[in-house]
């Protein structure tokens, strides 16, 4: 047939050619034309070729698929191409129901009562009339929808569900459950299933919407499409990559749906354009690119992403000589150096630091000893990052600090946030708070609910207050908690464990042994080889922030955590979702424990783009701003050492936001259209706005659990040290031993125990219990004599032998070794007396046990010395002093 086209074609005189074309969609026809008698070659998406001719007029042809149709004319002596893009213009559209009225009242679901007159009930009227199964599913966010005609969750992807938004776009999403959400006469219902946290409803190819009619009658129009183009998705590596250095971007996570295949990936870098799942690319210089990869799948159907590559130059590093006196200018202080001659190195560091603005970090080292001095004309602090220990600051004419080589980090404090326990927006929200407790001492709206009563614990500690002394009935959270622990402990998820082993550990219980259950252990049993804790990125983080409050190392969870960080700086709620601002939030506080500042960095530049122009922080795409993602996003800010009050959009403040959220009940609503839940926003904000992050910290308790071969030392963090002056422990098994450590001070000490020149009270708990050592203590400067450590055996105090061992410009250090662990005192050496010496067995205490390490020192338990006897015996030897030097004159 071909060969006969191409005969009459010559014959015919030739002239310019040209193709019309009339149509562009998908299911509709498209009209082909030329101005001279044409063969046809019609290619959809560069596929298979279909034949046809205009010698006997225009041709018909119907696309089924979106996408590029190539078409090419031929004539006598000319041939011609053009391509028309073919997309979906209107997908069918189901004729509009009849108006039908959603009824007053309610029906039961789940065992719940739902009113009809609610998104959820929209809903379910809409599918009665169309004649689609609906069903749903409980979950402990309360009932959401599965399936809608065959099309259920996970069905385009393992994090693609049903989603609803009411009055779509001129409203923001609702962030609560659809059966509690209320709708009203001209509100427009729109359900629709998403693909991925970012899509909207236009883009969705499955879609329901309901139309609320001025007396509850409803109009229902519904999108179904059948052909749905693949997603487009990579990642690359490094994510904060430097010019020359080699880039591999990842395509991997892209996918096509209905079991078709991505057949084709194509991308645009740096103006270049490259094929392969996987490609490489160096760039030569900095700047912010855009990446953009498109991908096929084998029926033709395309889609596109276009993500940000900020590329910059290698951080240069500052090496200097210093013969004499050197001087750097830090801008707020200066740095200055002697030394004879010296090679030193000066290099910016990366450091944050809670509750305090950076004003410069850096580290100092050199070949040769040197005397450095910080000076500034205002007050500042100085942290030895290295150490771990606040450095001295001392005032005269001017601000200085003497440093040595190491790591230190110019600080000054803030100074509008956090709110204080006194504060009247504070003890509000503590009042509404104890409105929900109920006689069991638990907490809840309606009931009692274990996961409220854990949040409620964390909300009553962050506040400085004992959980123990907050009763109804009689009864306290903890009590609640005991009692009910064996019923939930069955049906306790990764979350729920993780929830309630932080509760626990700031209440100061043990969740090794709480009622008989070892919380630590099921949560670490739920630990893969990976790190990853659980089936989600979100019960990862939470898990290793209870592990972590526990004392467990997960280094290994921090990693995996930090592996499935997306390109954007977020995180996810589950691995290859998108970012989310609330999963992004714990994040940080999880990564802020390692120290991992370059992926902080990253995570609160995503963070920044979750501020809605409100100054709140939504959850994810175009959800309005609500009180618990404010507060997550305040707690991540100040484990990060950024200043809350200084992240503004439009001049409000994420706190200012979260406040503007409190009614005059105490209560924060979820958003400011809607209260939902608002026991759980109440303590999210109590916790958030004391300035309290992962793992809380109230009166500073250190625990950790630790492998000993035969000794180790440990170094005690800052908060710890300051609080209770003991600077490092020293453990002595003589054997291989797993340990659980706990130290911290006693603030309130019986009177019948207390010593009269005791400065402080310190319990150190090692279990088991048969472990010597030796415990390192500081005592400040300014305080003048010599002191000791005393140990109360169970009656009385022994004086342990003590030894200075050295000192900085801020304290004087000691050393001093017991045979065991229990309650000490810091004490001035002088005659230590205590205010009585009845028998006490108010504070048991174990009984010393025979060393089995070598011994290194000798612990001193002298008997007590009566005073009046020792002044005759002096006496008398000064008499008999007197008389022999008197004879022998």
């Amino acid at each position: 047939m071909k060969s006969a086209l191409l005969l009459i074609l010559l014959i015919i005189p030739a002239c310019a050619l040209e193709i019309q074309v009339s149509g562009e969609c998908v299911n509709e026809k498209v009209i082909i034309s030329t101005d001279q008698p044409s063969f046809l070659v019609l290619r959809m998406n560069y596929g298979v070729p279909i034949y046809a001719s205009t010698i006997e007029g225009p041709v018909t042809f119907l696309p089924t698929i979106n996408g590029d149709l190539l078409i090419t004319a031929i004539s006598e002596k000319e041939e011609a191409s053009k391509i028309v893009r073919i997309r979906e213009c209107k997908p069918f559209i189901y004729p509009e129901i009849p108006q039908n009225i959603l009824p007053d009242g309610s029906f039961e679901e789940h065992g719940k009562k739902i009113s009809w007159r609610t998104a959820y009930g929209a809903l379910k009227k809409a599918c009665e009339l169309l004649g689609y199964p609906c069903s749903s599913k409980l979950t402990d966010w309360g009932i959401f929808v599965d399936c809608i005609r065959g099309v259920c969750t996970g069905s385009l992807g393992k994090t693609s569900g049903w989603m609803y938004w009411v009055n779509y776009p001129n409203k923001p999403m609702p962030g609560i459950s659809a059966t509690e959400y209320r709708v009203y006469p001209n509100d427009e219902v729109i359900w629709y299933f998403s693909r991925s946290m970012d899509e909207k409803p236009e883009s969705s190819p499955y879609s329901i919407k309901i139309r609320i009619g001025p007396n509850y009658e409803i109009h229902v129009n519904v999108k179904w499409e059948t052909n749905i183009p693949p997603v487009a998705d990579f990642e690359f590596s490094p994510a904060n990559p430097h010019v020359g250095q080699e880039v591999v971007f990842n395509a991997s996570k892209s996918f096509a749906f209905g079991g078709k295949r991505i057949v084709e990936y194509l991308w645009q870098i740096d103006r270049i354009e490259l094929k392969g799942e996987v490609v490489t690319y160096k760039f030569e210089k900095e700047g912010d690119y855009e990446i953009k990869l498109t991908v096929y799948d084998e029926e033709g159907l395309y889609s596109s992403v276009t993500k940000t590559l900020r590329v910059s130059r290698a951080e240069d590093y500052g090496n200097i000589t210093v013969t004499g006196e050197k001087s750097i200018d830090f801008g707020f202080v200066v740095l200055k150096i002697r030394a004879e001659n010296a090679q030193v190195s000066i290099r910016n560091e990366s450091c944050r630091v809670p509750y305090y603005d950076v004003r410069v970090c850096f580290s100092l080292e050199s070949n040769a000893s040197i005397f450095a001095v910080l000076v500034g004309n205002e007050n500042f602090k100085v942290l030895d990052l290295n150490a771990d220990r606040w450095v001295a600051v001392r005032e005269s004419d001017s601000f200085t600090a003497n440093i040595s080589t190491g790591k230190f980090a110019v600080l000054t404090p803030w100074k509008d946030f956090p709110l204080d326990e006194r504060d009247e927006r504070i003890i509000k929200a503590l009042k509404y708070l104890r409105s929900l407790q109920r006689d069991d001492g638990g907490f809840g709206e309606e009931k009692s609910l274990f996961s409220a009563t854990c949040w409620a614990i964390m909300a009553i500690v962050s506040a400085n207050e004992n959980p123990e002394e907050w009763k109804k009935n009689g009864k306290s959270p903890l009590d609640f908690l005991r009692e009910n622990i064996k019923e939930e402990i069955g049906k306790m998820g990764t979350a729920d464990i993780a929830r309630t082993i932080l509760a626990l550990v700031y209440a100061g219980e043990d969740p090794r042994n709480f009622e008989g259950y070892d919380l630590v252990k099921m949560l670490q049993e739920k630990v893969r080889e990976n790190g990853q804790i659980g089936d989600y990125v979100y019960t990862t983080i939470w898990a290793a922030l209870a592990l972590k409050s526990a004392g467990e190392d997960v280094s290994k969870s921090v990693g995996w955590i930090k592996s499935v960080q997306n390109p954007d700086g977020g995180f996810p709620w589950i691995e290859g979702e998108k970012s989310d601002c609330d999963d992004t939030s714990a994040a940080i506080q999880l990564l802020m424990l390692a120290k991992e500042y370059e992926a902080v960095n990253r995570a609160i530049d995503f963070l920044r783009t979750c501020q809605n122009p409100d100054g709140g922080i939504k959850y994810f795409g175009e959800s309005a701003s609500n009180s618990a993602s404010d507060s997550w996003a305040i707690q991540a800010l100040v484990s990060a050492g950024e200043n809350p009050m200084n992240f503004l959009r439009n001049n409000v403040s994420l706190v200012q936001h979260l406040i503007s959220l409190q009614t005059p009940e105490g209560c924060f609503k979820y958003t400011a259209y809607e209260v939902s839940n608002p026991g759980y926003m109440t303590t999210s904000a109590i916790m958030a706005l004391l300035g309290k992050y992962h793992p809380i910290k109230s009166l500073p308790v250190y625990r950790c659990s630790l492998d000993v071969e035969k000794e180790k030392t440990i170094r005690l963090p800052k908060e710890i040290f300051y609080e209770t002056r003991i600077d490092e422990l020293t453990l002595i098994t003589g054997k291989a031993a797993n340990l659980t450590v706990s130290v911290e001070r006693l603030k309130d000490v019986p009177e019948k125990l207390k010593l009269e020149n005791a400065i402080a009270y310190i319990s150190i708990n090692v279990t088991p219990s048969n472990v010597s050592g030796y415990i390192k203590f500081a005592v400040p400067r300014e305080l003048d004599g010599s002191y000791v450590l005393m140990k109360f055996d169970g009656s009385d105090w022994i004086r342990l032998e003590t030894n200075f061992i050295g000192s900085d410009d801020s304290y004087n250090y000691y050393k001093a070794y017991t045979k065991g662990f229990s309650l000490f005192a810091i004490a001035e050496e002088r005659e230590i007396i205590p205010t009585a010496t009845p028998q006490i067995t108010s504070l048991p205490v174990e009984a010393e046990t025979t060393q089995t390490a070598e011994k290194p020192s000798k612990e001193v338990e002298p008997a007590p010395v009566d005073v009046t006897v020792a002044v005759v015996i002096g006496i008398v030897i000064a008499a008999c002093i007197v008389v022999v030097l008197w004879l022998r004159r």
